[in-house]
């Protein structure tokens, strides 16, 4: 790192978009395909 980065001076910033990318979303499932789907979220 070059030393006029000096980060201990520097505010930090909350993400204005992470509201954005946490949403619930929905996944349709059939009695068929609905194992391999949940086995593959765990």
């Amino acid at each position: 790192m070059r030393a006029h980065y000096d980060f201990s001076k520097m505010k930090g910033k909350k993400n204005p978009y992470a509201s954005r990318l946490k949403r619930p979303i929905t996944i349709r499932l059939d009695k068929g395909t609905a194992p391999c789907v949940i086995r593959s979220f765990r």
